[in-house]
């Protein structure tokens, strides 16, 4: 008994003598404050010949977590504890965005997807390549869309994609989950438009769904003997691919900065936008993507389109004076004449057709010239009254005429035919009808019968028609 009685004193004695020496633990005898070590977040002073520590306000490492001096778990650890803990999904974790300890995509699965598909809008073709994160963070996240010009109707001009609407079905319902203006005219062949699209909807924590793309565009359709007309429709592209949506659930912030370095927009963010940038075109500005009317070709290929390359086989563009002209290629242009004989009840005429192929409309003319080969006893006084060109029943070109023809071998002299039309496209190509009204007096007897009739010819060749000078 005297035995545990003695070993229960000597523990009681260490227990005490530990606390005195726990309590004395890091501090230092000393005189003056200097005899005291520097600590960090710290003051020091000798306070009755000990060194004292007193915690500074607002210091990371003071062992304090202080909203005045905005620590976080992402800004000051030491103070505050690490950024982490369990999060009830597969797909997020606790991290620092933004010196903000929220819940975000876990890294080790973040991935972005990239999808490709040929889209035929009635007038031309894209090859629409769409980009988005996987799992798609609704806070951050946008869709990628890329819009390539792969093929135009002859028959077509200026594609234009005017705006993209996102559905996903949520919660076994169908909604528009992201929605964007564009406006951007594809040019040329292999012309690009790009478009970044966020999406914003009501989700807990994550769902899953596919995403259809409904694309809204117009072109310009040229129909023959009209004048052109705007076509617009839709077609809806299913990405073929059941995404994850997750939602950290933490606070919404703009970025730090939104500008796209376009001069023309105007670049802003506010809870109106969720978030998001956005990016207003200002008027009548270089770069706002609208062909406005102090703008050309020449002065701005960004929102007109180029004014190079070839336009068809027989033109190209040229900036002359600082204004977009087509201009023939050297070397192909051609004349051509064409030669026939057409007899008639009472005579016989040799009709001489000469025109340039390609024919330029507002240079280029018909030159018609008749020669009377044979008539008959009969016929007295031929006239030649009027000559069209037409293609089916459209006019073309138009010429009264009083010219007379009364012996064999008699000539009209050439008569110039001038075409005026409104062209569809720069390059048309066509079958051509030459109208000849003509009339004459049949004598028989002493009797005189006045006679009017006519004839068409169909050039024997489609005709190329081309417009030169300057582009609208």
């Amino acid at each position: 008994m005297l035995r545990i009685k003695i070993n229960r004193y000597v523990l009681i004695a260490v227990i005490v003598l530990s606390l005195f020496l726990l309590a004395g633990c890091g501090k230092k005898e000393c005189k003056f404050n200097k005899d005291c070590a520097e600590k960090a977040c710290f003051t020091a002073k000798c306070v009755d010949r000990m060194c004292q520590y007193d915690a500074q306000p607002d210091c990371c490492g003071n062992g304090k977590c202080e909203s005045s001096a905005a620590e976080t778990k992402c800004s000051c650890e030491k103070d505050c504890g690490k950024c982490a803990g369990k999060v009830e999904s597969s797909y997020l974790e606790y991290a620092c965005v933004n010196n903000e300890c929220a819940s975000n995509i876990k890294k080790s699965i973040s991935k972005q997807k990239t999808f490709s598909n040929e889209i035929s809008m009635g007038g031309f073709s894209v090859i629409m390549k769409s980009t988005l994160d996987e799992p798609f963070n609704i806070d951050e996240s946008s869709l990628n869309l890329k819009f390539q010009l792969k093929t135009i109707s002859p028959l077509s001009s200026k594609p234009k994609i005017r705006k993209i609407q996102v559905k996903a079905r949520i919660d076994n319902q169908e909604i528009v989950i992201g929605e964007k203006e564009v406006n951007g005219i594809l040019w040329a062949q292999d012309d690009v438009i790009e478009v970044d699209i966020p999406f914003s909807f009501s989700l807990g924590e994550e769902a899953k769904s596919r995403i259809n793309v409904i694309i809204f565009y117009e072109y310009v359709q040229k129909i023959t003997g009209a004048e052109t007309k705007a076509q617009e429709g839709s077609i809806q592209q299913q990405i073929d691919y059941e995404l994850i949506f997750v939602n950290p659930g933490k606070e919404r912030k703009c970025p730090e900065s939104c500008n796209d370095n376009n001069e023309c927009s105007m670049d802003y963010c506010d809870q109106s936008t969720n978030y998001f940038c956005e990016h207003n075109f200002k008027s009548n500005c270089i770069g706002n993507y609208i062909c406005e009317s102090n703008e050309d070709k020449c002065t701005s290929l960004i929102d007109c389109g180029p004014c190079n390359g070839n336009i068809g086989s027989y033109l190209y563009m040229e900036c002359v004076n600082n204004k977009c002209n087509s201009k023939l290629k050297k070397g192909v242009q051609q004349p051509i004449i064409l030669i026939e004989s057409r007899q008639f009840s009472e005579f016989k005429l040799e009709i001489k057709i000469t025109y340039n192929e390609p024919f330029e409309v507002d240079n280029s003319k018909f030159n018609v010239d008749i020669r009377l080969e044979d008539k008959g006893s009969q016929a007295q006084t031929i006239r030649i009254t009027r000559m069209k060109a037409l293609v089916g029943e459209i006019l073309l070109g138009e010429k009264e005429m009083t010219e007379t023809i009364n012996n064999v071998g008699d000539k009209i002299k050439t008569q110039q035919l001038p075409i005026s039309f409104k062209m569809l496209d720069y390059e048309e190509q066509t079958n051509v009808k030459l109208k000849i009204d003509y009339e004459y007096n049949r004598q028989v007897g002493e009797t005189a019968t006045l006679v009017r009739d006519s004839f068409e010819k169909t050039l024997s060749s489609r005709i190329t028609f081309v417009k030169t000078g300057t582009i609208e």
